[in-house]
């Protein structure tokens, strides 16, 4: 049975009845989302029903339908939380030098889409499929301005002196272009 995303955790962690609730409801959608992403990566978007998560997750149909109103909104969802995983963790670190945060970055991100092959590769046939989704476009709207953001607060961290915005929005623009490239060398690789 598939247990879902193994670095999220809520076990040993002291909480109150609702946070209980809430965090076996993220734990639910994290299975789900995470079966989601291993079905695509192993047989394709065709191989991606809700009958397939149910059997894959042991959770039945109703339940995936309580926590998510349709199977585009499942799909969505799934983008973004692999984009959540990719999101590397020298973001919550310090840096002083930016030539330096930036190959930390990339590489981050090039290790996790290396290590996690099938969950990249089902991220691939989503984005494929759904990327014109209305529904999927707003979303991936959504997380593009919260993350690039803040990348672009970090970068602007580090510059020790005054640098005008048309000289920074170039390099910011820059970094997007560079994270697609990224993931392009990976769908290739």
């Amino acid at each position: 049975m598939y247990d879902g995303f193994a670095f999220f955790s809520f076990k040993g962690r002291e909480m109150g009845e609702s946070d209980k609730r809430k965090a076996k409801g993220l734990e639910t959608k994290l299975k789900i989302v995470g079966a989601v992403l291993h079905l695509a990566g192993e047989s394709g978007i065709k191989g991606v029903s809700a009958s397939a998560i149910a059997a894959k997750t042991g959770i039945g149909k109703a339940t995936i339908f309580h926590h998510f109103s349709s199977m585009e909104e499942i799909m969505a969802e799934s983008m973004l939380s692999y984009l959540d995983m990719v999101w590397p963790p020298c973001m919550e670190k310090e840096h002083d030098d930016i030539e330096k945060f930036l190959f930390i970055l990339l590489d981050e991100v090039a290790d996790f889409m290396d290590k996690n092959r099938v969950v990249t590769n089902g991220y691939d046939a989503l984005a494929r499929e759904f990327s014109q989704n209305p529904i999927v476009l707003e979303k991936q709207k959504q997380y593009h301005q919260r993350n690039i953001g803040s990348v672009e607060d970090k970068v602007r961290s580090m510059i020790r002196f005054p640098v005008p915005e048309s000289l920074l929005s170039p390099l910011l623009l820059s970094l997007a272009m560079l994270r697609e490239g990224i993931y392009e060398y990976i769908r290739a690789y």
